[in-house]
């Protein structure tokens, strides 16, 4: 037995209505099991024949969905070095204008 027959085993064990299969041929053993997709039948249950209606319906309460981890409220948001570091000299472009402005 080999992987495609195993494959078209599961398929055709799945599309049907079965829930176990245990197969063993030569030295190769397969053991399939699904839960039971149809409930068992129930006894009729009555259902309450009056049902109790309201003037207004309850409103719907919209909650929040509630998020992992925590907010940082910053007023800076981000700082832009025209040089490597704060503390490197301006580019020479940079220092030529700032000369030129002053």
């Amino acid at each position: 037995m080999d992987i495609k027959d195993i494959l078209t085993i599961m398929d055709r064990f799945d599309q049907g209505n079965m829930t176990k299969l245990q197969l063993k041929i030569d030295e190769t053993e397969l053991n399939i099991e699904k839960d039971s997709i149809f409930a068992p039948p129930m006894a009729n249950q009555s259902l309450p024949s009056t049902l109790v209606a309201s003037g207004t319906p309850a409103p719907a309460e919209h909650k929040k969905p509630q998020e992992d981890g925590f907010v940082i409220k910053s007023p800076l948001v981000g700082i832009y070095y025209e040089s490597s570091s704060p503390d490197s000299p301006l580019s020479k472009n940079r220092a030529i204008r700032s000369k030129l402005g002053k």
